[in-house]
C-alpha cells in the first residue's frame, strides 16, 4: 500500500504538470492522452488506502478543465458531442462503483483478490458493495462465483458469526445471476 501510495503521488504530480504545460490550441490527441491518464488516476486514488477524498476532489477538476478543452473541440460536431455526452454519463457511474474500495482493487491489473479468493471476499463483503460488484461479471462468471460460494459456505459452521451475513451475500449473487440468466444454480 506505501508504495502504491508513493507511485500515485509521483504520477499525479507528474499529470498536475501536464495540466499546466497544455497549450490553448493543444493537439486533441495530447488532450485525449491526458483524459485516459487522469481517469486512470482516479481509479488508481479509490485504491489506495486511507482517505483520498481530497486527491479526488482534485482529480475531478483537472478531469473538468481537460473535458472543457475536448468540448471545445466538439463544438461544431453533434455527433462528437453525443459522444461525450454518452463518454460522461459512463465516467460517473464508472466513479461511482469506484465509492468501493472493492471494486477499485478488482480492476486493478494486479488486482489483490487472486480468483480462487473471488467468492470468499463477496461473501464477507457489505451489500451495497456486492450489488456494485456483480455489475462486473456477466452470468457464466457469476455461476463460477455462485458454485464456489455454494463450497464455501458448506464448510462454514453453523454457529459462524459470519454464516448469515455470507448467506445473505450469496442470495444476493444468486438473484442477481437469476435476473440475467433466468434459471437457478444447477438447473439446466
Amino acid at each position: 500500500d506505501a508504495d502504491d501510495a508513493v507511485n500515485f503521488t509521483n504520477n499525479f504530480r507528474e499529470l498536475v504538470q501536464r495540466a499546466i504545460e497544455l497549450k490553448p490550441e493543444e493537439d486533441s490527441q495530447v488532450i485525449l492522452d491526458l483524459k485516459q491518464d487522469l481517469d486512470q488516476a482516479y481509479e488508481q486514488c479509490c485504491g489506495l488506502p486511507g482517505d483520498t477524498s481530497e486527491m479526488k476532489v482534485a482529480l475531478r477538476k483537472l478531469i473538468d478543465v481537460v473535458m472543457r478543452a475536448v468540448w471545445r473541440g466538439a463544438e461544431s460536431d453533434p455527433a462528437a458531442q453525443t459522444k461525450l455526452r454518452e463518454e460522461e454519463l459512463a465516467r460517473e457511474t464508472h466513479f461511482e462503483l469506484l465509492e468501493h474500495a472493492l471494486i477499485a482493487d478488482l480492476l486493478r491489473p494486479d488486482s489483490p483478490i487472486p480468483s480462487n479468493e473471488l467468492a470468499a471476499t463477496l461473501l464477507s463483503e457489505t451489500e451495497p458493495a456486492v450489488a456494485a460488484a456483480i455489475s462486473l461479471f456477466d452470468p457464466d462468471q457469476l455461476t463460477l462465483i455462485c458454485q464456489d460460494a455454494q463450497k464455501l459456505l458448506a464448510t462454514l459452521p453453523e454457529v459462524s458469526p459470519w454464516r448469515e451475513s455470507a448467506m445473505a451475500r450469496y442470495a444476493q449473487i444468486e438473484r442477481h445471476r437469476i435476473a440475467l440468466t433466468g434459471r437457478p444454480l444447477g438447473a439446466r
